[in-house]
């Protein structure tokens, strides 16, 4: 496969530590949209865990490792456990059963360990390590972040793939990618210049578009704009404020007609207000 030139995730996180929420954010859609290909071409990765997610040089997180990876349309149960154990499902685990569902399971250990420098599943034994993958999820609330938005975000999508029951977790990793703060995985497969599958264009979200209620209210913003226009214009000779009625300024008119030498009766005479269009665009430019 592809040489990749930097470090696994479970040496970056094993040398600095937890990431920062920002940074977890920013690596977490990564991974998604890489399983999320993964899984459109019918392959399952069964081994997701942090040592096999690569950090290159550029700060992109690169899913590998796919030895254990098998057809999504083989749905044999394995004759033995694959996997390992801290990071897989229950149904993996104990049943020797993957698929979607297992992989989007995977993905919670992967999180989680960025979120906090330490395993879902941390037990040592292999019965302590049973306990914790049949028993309560981790628990978050003693985190200096609790209660900050976009890490109580990335709670909420760790315990979705946690769950125990393979139903009740995300459909596919583009439905995470899409939960997660700023998640639109349409315009980040066209920002990378990818190609965006079918799921990619279901799974995302018209962020873009406006609400139904800021529709409405620029609609009736640009309807009293176009009546305030309408009734100005018609009304624009009363609005200018004349200090003379029509009468006296025809008068005047006529004083200035025979200034100017025109002194013969005048057969008809009119009057009336029109606009100087050219005079008004080029007082706009």
């Amino acid at each position: 496969m592809q040489f990749i030139d930097g470090e696994d995730l479970k040496s970056l996180i094993r040398r600095i530590g937890r990431l920062p929420v920002t940074k977890v954010l920013q690596l977490a859609h990564q991974p998604c949209s890489g399983l999320g290909a993964a899984h459109d071409t019918g392959v399952i990765h069964r081994d997701l865990k942090p040592a096999n997610v690569m950090i290159d040089g550029w700060g992109h997180a690169r899913i590998t490792d796919f030895g254990f990876a098998r057809p999504a349309s083989d749905d044999a149960p394995s004759e033995r456990v694959v996997g390992t154990p801290a990071y897989i499902a229950p149904e993996q685990y104990f049943h020797n059963e993957t698929g979607v569902s297992s992989d989007i399971y995977s993905l919670g250990p992967v999180f989680y360990e960025m979120l906090t420098g330490e395993r879902a599943h941390s037990g040592t034994t292999r019965e302590s390590l049973e306990q914790s993958l049949a028993g309560r999820s981790p628990d978050f609330t003693a985190s200096a972040h609790h209660g900050d938005p976009e890490f109580d975000a990335l709670r909420d999508v760790i315990l979705w793939c946690l769950q125990k029951d393979p139903g009740d977790r995300p459909a596919n990793a583009l439905a995470i990618s899409a939960s997660l703060p700023g998640g639109d995985p349409l315009a980040a497969a066209l920002a990378a210049g990818d190609t965006p599958s079918a799921g990619t264009v279901a799974a995302a979200r018209d962020s873009h578009l406006p609400s139904s209620t800021f529709a409405w209210s620029l609609f009736a913003g640009c309807l009293v704009g176009l009546v305030a226009a309408v009734s100005l214009w018609v009304d624009l000779s009363h609005k200018i404020g004349f200090h003379e009625a029509p009468q006296t300024l025809a008068s005047q008119a006529r004083k200035v007609i025979e200034a100017a030498g025109a002194n013969e009766s005048l057969e008809s005479e009119a009057w009336g207000f029109s606009v100087d269009r050219e005079y008004l665009d080029l007082s706009c430019r």
